[in-house]
């Protein structure tokens, strides 16, 4: 809880000192810039967002509950060996977000406590990472028909870098997505219920259903359908870049899809 109140504190003096860069969704700082925010957190401050923390908490499990951490990264080999009963989850959207840099301020400080976490590795390494290179080496020998027709028709279409960058990252995107969702297979009990949240974006004209690509993964993993549930709202984060082209008709739309492991 310490850490979640830093988190906030810093994240709210960074945003008081107009850090956010030209694409809102990135902040334009460095390590200096967090622990110049982090210094001047006071010790009224921490204790009246302690005092907050707690009273949300309290409300929401009594208090009674204790929690376990488990750090991992599915793309790994070296995953926990648990078995989940529930998986609840959402993986990065397909909107060339830079996750790792919309977060930026709770990395720098955890970065501060544990040498050995690399930003620049994350962001390389991260599902749904614009930093993409040249792709994947090879596909999964499985990626559904519609994974197919997407990166069929991203090849074909004559915008500039459709063929190299765009296809490079819709590649890695679906290559990560199939592997991360095996291995959260791997880990669950025959039985074991997964929530993805998951929302649809466009690549030009072309709109990609993640819920239809993530329904496929997930069915390759061992999980049936169970139910899904759409919400509308009136702003993504996406749509928080003003150079972002809108199709607001179909991707002002987030999917709640429930899932059962199958065996």
């Amino acid at each position: 809880m310490l850490l979640l109140a830093t988190f906030r504190l810093t994240r709210r003096k960074l945003r008081e000192r107009d850090l956010i860069a030209t694409n809102p969704t990135w902040w334009h700082l460095g390590q200096s810039d967090v622990s110049s925010a982090i210094a001047s957190i006071t010790r009224t401050q921490l204790d009246a967002e302690l005092v907050e923390l707690r009273s949300k908490v309290s409300i929401a499990n009594g208090g009674n509950n204790e929690v376990s951490l488990v750090r991992g990264d599915l793309l790994s080999e070296n995953l926990p060996q648990i078995k989940a009963d529930v998986i609840i989850t959402s993986p990065p959207y397909l909107t060339r977000i830079d996750y790792v840099k919309a977060t930026l301020p709770e990395l720098v400080v955890l970065s501060r406590l544990d040498e050995e976490l690399s930003i620049e590795q994350l962001r390389k390494a991260m599902i749904g990472s614009p930093v993409v290179g040249r792709g994947p080496d090879c596909m999964p020998s499985h990626i559904g028909e519609y994974a197919k027709s997407i990166l069929t028709q991203i090849a074909s279409h004559e915008s500039k870098a459709s063929r190299t960058y765009y296809l490079a990252f819709f590649s890695a995107y679906i290559s990560r997505m199939i592997s991360a969702l095996e291995k959260i297979g791997g880990m669950s009990r025959p039985g074991a219920r997964m929530v993805l949240v998951v929302q649809g974006s466009h690549y030009k004209e072309i709109f990609v259903d993640l819920a239809h690509l993530a329904t496929d993964f997930a069915n390759f993993a061992g999980f049936e359908l169970v139910s899904r549930a759409n919400f509308n709202f009136k702003q993504s984060f996406a749509q928080l870049n003003p150079r972002a082209n809108g199709y607001s008709s179909e991707t002002a739309q987030e999917t709640a899809l429930l899932f059962k492991r199958s065996y």
